[in-house]
């Protein structure tokens, strides 16, 4: 597999046959082919008149660029009509290179990118933020509880962030 979004997997042959990845892609564009997804031949305009959108939502939040092309490439090769992505060019650069690394494995089309953008309302934009050296040792902790977002988690050997 090439890391490199701009190349295709031709050029990318060498380097994957040094790795012994070259068979794996093969097997992902023999399952592909097996499975025969529809958004290989359909657009997002008619997956959304035929009542089959679907969409990749990482939302306006979600911000982990490594985690966020390993998804675009699985979710573009799955068939995704749409991803939702944070307002934050490395995000969308990530989104992007995930679509290239896809379509380098097979000739898929390309799902549309969404961009969402935090209201500063919205409670699944909120993220937690504290100092757990803030809370008094003998605290029942109900903060945890009352979490709008469940961000807060103390775990048995202190506290730590989900």
């Amino acid at each position: 597999f090439c890391s490199v979004s701009k190349r295709r997997s031709s050029e990318c042959k060498g380097t994957a046959d040094r790795r012994g990845e070259v068979g794996g892609l093969e097997k992902v564009r023999s399952l592909i082919l097996k499975a025969g997804i529809p958004s290989a031949t359909t657009s997002p305009v008619e997956s959304l008149e035929r009542g089959k959108w679907v969409k990749l939502i990482c939302g306006a939040s979600f911000e982990d660029v490594v985690d966020i092309r390993n998804l675009s490439m699985v979710y573009t090769l799955a068939g995704v009509d749409c991803i939702d992505c944070a307002a934050d060019a490395s995000v969308v650069n990530a989104v992007n290179e995930g679509i290239e690394a896809a379509i380098a494995v097979f000739p898929i089309r390309r799902p549309w990118v969404m961009i969402s953008v935090n209201d500063d309302e919205d409670l699944h934009f909120r993220k937690a933020e504290f100092d757990p050296n803030d809370c008094p040792e003998d605290c029942s902790r109900p903060c945890e509880s009352v979490c709008p977002a469940n961000a807060i988690y103390f775990g048995k050997a202190g506290f730590s962030e989900v």
